[in-house]
């Protein structure tokens, strides 16, 4: 595995998603939100499972990012 002395972008927010992170950040306007999801517990036990963030706006996610899967 990796450490942040092999690859420099582990030291930035979400890693090598970095530039994911970024653009979500860059597409945000006045009032939206940045929201924390998690699949269901049924989903990780049939290895279908998902966490990330998602760019919320006007209760309508926008943009999202995975960054736990099984």
């Amino acid at each position: 595995m990796p450490t942040p002395d092999d690859a420099p972008e582990l030291r930035k927010p979400f890693g090598f998603l970095n530039a994911k992170w970024e653009e979500l950040k860059a597409r945000m306007q006045k009032g939206d939100e940045i929201w924390t999801f998690r699949s269901p517990p049924e989903s990780w036990q049939d290895l279908a499972g998902r966490a990330g963030v998602a760019l919320v706006r006007n209760n309508k996610m926008i943009d999202a990012i995975v960054t736990i899967m099984n």
